[in-house]
């Protein structure tokens, strides 16, 4: 879908990309990682046609992005920001409807996209008389991904855009996000410095050093594969454990009757089954177990989970 050949890009003396080679398939969110300054938003503008490369050659649909129109390029592009770029003087319905009132909408259709649109990012629909001050930062940033997602544009372009939020909208942002890309399978390049942001997310990773790409997979090819020292001191060392929270109990938990099994001697403990696996793991090393039982809204047992179905599913990059 989306194709960088060695593009180098200068700006006077300085090199911010150096004969930069990277693909995303159709469908993939591929996060590209790394430190501040070292070309990510680069990369972004080049693919949008914002800057021209200095070499080298941009692909989108197997097309060269020079030879396409440059409006009905940027059309088919969502493309959202961290300082997230609303209209001050528009209310959210009229931030939300922008490329769809260019494209000539019927005013039938826009009033159902924005409907769909704020069910999709989780905003009341009384938020579409609202004016950006009036909105939290959370709450802005949805309206932001709401109006990338306006035109329905099959591919999504997000430099740092939960960056300026709190971290707990910010993680809940993340799992709205995840759960919208899930279900609508554009395909995204997500900007981000946060190791942990980009492991919640990604299809696929590409870790960045300055003007290059240093390394590239999926978050699990990370914990065993041999990488080079640059890429190890970027992730951390605590990056195994970091991966424990993209995933719930419920993505590995067995489903299975075990009301009347007993398990580790007695002691057995529960947790929800929307709590995150790390907090599963920390209660197991904690408690000094290796079962738990699952349990859902209105406290009824509905599976089990165990260490080695930890091991088993996330480390060995498996999910239901």
């Amino acid at each position: 879908m989306i194709e960088l050949k060695n593009v180098t890009k200068k700006y006077h003396d300085i090199t911010a990309l150096k004969n930069f080679t990277l693909q995303i398939p159709k469908g993939v969110l591929l996060v590209l990682l790394g430190p501040s300054g070292c070309g990510k938003s680069t990369v972004i503008k080049l693919i949008n046609h914002l800057i021209e490369p200095t070499s080298g050659e941009i692909y989108i649909n197997n097309k060269n992005i020079n030879e396409m129109n440059l409006i009905n390029l940027r059309r088919s592009i969502g493309y959202v920001i961290q300082s997230i770029g609303l209209f001050p003087h528009y209310n959210v319905y009229e931030n939300i409807i922008i490329v769809p009132r260019l494209l000539k909408w019927s005013k039938k259709d826009i009033d159902h996209r924005v409907d769909f649109l704020l069910d999709l990012v989780g905003l009341n629909r009384n938020y579409k008389n609202k004016f950006p001050f009036e909105l939290s930062g959370g709450e802005g940033q949805r309206v932001g991904v709401a109006r990338a997602l306006a035109a329905d544009p099959p591919i999504l372009l997000m430099d740092e855009p939960f960056g300026s939020v709190d971290p707990l909208n910010r993680e809940r942002l993340q799992k709205e996000f995840y759960k919208i890309q899930r279900e609508l399978k554009k395909t995204v390049l997500f900007v981000t410095h946060d190791v942990e942001e980009a492991i919640r997310l990604a299809d696929n990773i590409a870790v960045m050093k300055p003007g290059e790409l240093a390394s590239l997979g999926s978050p699990w090819d990370f914990v065993t594969d041999h990488r080079e020292e640059y890429v190890k001191e970027f992730l951390g060392g605590e990056y195994a454990l970091k991966l424990l929270t993209r995933f719930m109990v419920q993505d590995i938990m067995e489903q299975k009757n075990i009301k009347n099994k007993e398990y580790t001697r007695g002691r057995v403990l529960q947790v929800k089954k929307e709590n995150t696996v790390s907090s599963a793991l920390a209660l197991m090393i904690s408690k000094g177990i290796d079962f738990l039982e699952v349990v859902d809204e209105q406290e009824e047992i509905v599976g089990s989970i165990t260490f080695e179905d930890i091991l088993k599913n996330v480390f060995r990059g498996t999910r239901k």
